[in-house]
């Protein structure tokens, strides 16, 4: 009888633990997986003039945008936005604007996130939001 229980016992603790591996097994191969879904990358930016001096600034991305993180100089006047997990896939890293305050526009690409900085003859409030594969920044908002 004693035998029994304990062959009962080791195979309920086998069965747990090809559970834990099976389940170990599928998280780590997702890991890769969601990994690759986050990356996305920069593919266009565009700017115009909107009526009462302000600008606005379109950021194309290959795959669905996220807000992304942002904060201002004062001297010189810049704001920059970070977008962790992005590359550059543009034809030219800077573009002149001069629209507004917006001077200029530049886009650098290090330590797994691209920077999109954009230069200003002065600080201004602004607005950035995310609408499908797009960040849409309006200067002076």
């Amino acid at each position: 009888m004693k035998n029994i229980t304990f062959n009962f016992y080791h195979l309920i603790q086998q069965q747990k633990l090809a559970i834990f591996i099976s389940t170990c097994l599928l998280v780590f191969a997702a890991v890769p997986t969601l990994a690759a879904a986050e990356e996305n990358a920069i593919t266009e930016i565009n700017y115009t003039s909107l009526p009462g001096d302000q600008v606005q600034i379109r950021i194309s991305l290959e795959n669905l945008a996220a807000e992304p993180g942002s904060f201002t100089i004062d001297s010189p006047a810049r704001i920059a936005f970070d977008f962790p997990n992005t590359k550059i896939k543009l034809a030219n890293r800077s573009q002149n604007i001069g629209i507004g305050v917006a001077r200029s526009i530049k886009t650098v690409e290090a330590g797994g996130r691209t920077r999109v900085v954009l230069n200003l003859s002065r600080l201004t409030t602004y607005t950035a939001i995310a609408d499908g594969n797009d960040v849409i920044v309006t200067l002076g908002a």
